[in-house]
């Protein structure tokens, strides 16, 4: 587990932008996705859920001067989504390029040493 903080890139550019994401791959689990944001549910889930004790230091790990990613109050993200079996909300809306770097460095953080795949 790494307690660098990570910040995450805004570009409107990128390889990702009008692509759709159609499946997400990641510590053994495929599912099938449809949207970017079920991208960064899906992830989330897999990471509290495997990492029940060192999650909560998303809060303070995800950090931006302008954005907030992950939060206890609701009220701070465009569209939250709360993380099961956690009091933490995380934001949805990100752009695909936002989330591709959110999930790979997430899963860098938390030691996985294999980023999430996936498949647009």
């Amino acid at each position: 587990m790494s307690y660098d903080r990570i910040t995450i890139e805004t570009d409107a550019k990128g390889p990702h932008i009008g692509k759709k994401p159609i499946a997400l791959k990641f510590s053994g689990k495929e599912m099938k996705i449809s949207e970017w944001r079920e991208v960064v549910r899906k992830f989330c889930d897999i990471l509290a859920d495997e990492n029940r004790d060192h999650f909560p230091l998303v809060l303070e790990l995800l950090r931006a001067d302008r954005r907030t990613y992950f939060t206890r109050d609701e009220s701070k993200l465009t569209d939250g989504y709360l993380v099961p079996n956690t009091d933490i909300w995380v934001e949805t809306n990100l752009s695909a390029n936002n989330t591709m770097e959110f999930c790979n460095k997430l899963a860098n953080a938390f030691g996985y040493p294999i980023p999430p795949d996936i498949v647009v």
